[in-house]
């Protein structure tokens, strides 16, 4: 039975169509290509896999990729199987189909989309996983092997010694230093490349009572020198914070509820696939293709590795009285709630 779910999934486009005018058929010598995508990553417990085909009609077929049955199977029987050094565990998911109902606009159908899940929330990270796929009763087949990223987690004493974020020194806005702040990390295995951001959540008070929750998000650049210490400096913190939020008189406060570092890392065959799915500058706008989805008839996609961990922690004292008096965001109706600033014209309790 499908299930519905609202999720955002935003998949690569993995092959492009075009439309032909001939007076003869072009199916005669065509076969199915089972098409397959999936990231599997040990820090959730909801794991998707997109299961599709290629197809090709006697018209255009942009118009096919239209239709949400021109890229399925009538059937699919699919699963994970988990294995250690090479040995089966035992354990295994069957995968169910699922309806996402959200899926971005483009060439392919939408905005409903079928999607293949299992839940689990023990995946091992020092384990491999297999995926196995028969469609349409036996005519195709697919498979795909992955190890997971391991052995990664936040260290430093960002997190033991400073259970809050600083990225203000002073007490006084008008003598303020900015420290950096640095989400180091400690250990790692099979990662290609890294992307670090702060999701910065707020809530905002309107005049008229009612409230809303906010976020704005502050991105790194992709990274590939896993030496390299992601830094978000305290004074572009405050400048990120002025530029992306506007002056509003329909607000009677607003007041910062926390912040969490991101930090997402992928494997190498999926930073190849990523590499390889960039807009082509050659002349002949040819590009090379990458799979790791093996099929004794042909498959293509990618089924592969990323893994996501988090740490939200609240801004500390000086943080919060900069965001509500300083220089950048002053003007921005911030105020505070905490009790060392219950005397303060910009405590809120």
């Amino acid at each position: 039975m499908l299930k519905k779910y609202a999720c955002l999934f935003t998949l690569i486009g993995l092959i492009t169509f075009t439309s032909c005018e001939k007076d003869f058929s072009l199916n005669g010598d065509y076969k199915r290509t089972p098409v397959i995508f999936g990231l599997l990553d040990q820090s959730d417990s909801i794991h998707m896999i997109r299961i599709t085909r290629t197809f090709l009609g006697d018209g255009d077929n942009n118009l096919y990729a239209k239709i949400e049955d021109s890229s399925y199977f009538d059937q699919v029987d699919a699963k994970i199987i988990e294995f250690n050094n090479g040995d089966s565990t035992g354990r295994f998911w069957q995968l169910h189909d699922t309806l996402i109902t959200n899926k971005e606009t483009g060439t392919f159908y939408g905005p409903n989309q079928k999607m293949y899940t299992f839940f689990a929330n023990d995946l091992n990270e020092d384990y491999e996983y297999k995926f196995e796929g028969i469609f349409d009763e036996g005519k195709y087949e697919a498979n795909a092997e992955t190890e997971l990223i391991s052995g990664v987690s936040y260290t430093g004493p960002w997190q033991v010694f400073y259970p809050d974020l600083n990225f203000a020194n002073a007490s006084s806005s008008t003598s303020n230093t900015y420290p950096v702040f640095r989400p180091t990390m400690s250990g790692g295995e099979n990662i290609s490349l890294r992307k670090a951001k702060l999701e910065i959540n707020y809530m905002v008070i309107y005049n008229d009572g009612s409230t809303a929750l906010k976020q704005i998000v502050w991105s790194k650049a992709n990274e590939d020198n896993l030496n390299v210490q992601f830094a978000f400096p305290g004074e572009e913190f405050f400048q990120f914070i002025k530029n992306n939020i506007d002056t509003d008189a329909n607000v009677a406060n607003r007041r910062m509820i926390n912040v969490t570092a991101v930090t997402i890392m992928i494997d190498e065959n999926t930073k190849k696939y990523m590499d390889i799915s960039q807009p082509t500058s050659s002349i002949s706008q040819s590009k090379p293709q990458f799979t790791n989805v093996n099929s004794k008839d042909g498959a293509l996609g990618l089924f592969s590795a990323r893994h996501i961990i988090k740490k939200t922690l609240p801004l500390n004292t000086n943080s919060i009285k900069e965001l509500c008096t300083g220089q950048y965001t002053g003007n921005l109706s911030f105020c505070s709630t905490l009790p060392v600033h219950n005397d303060e014209l910009w405590y809120c309790p």
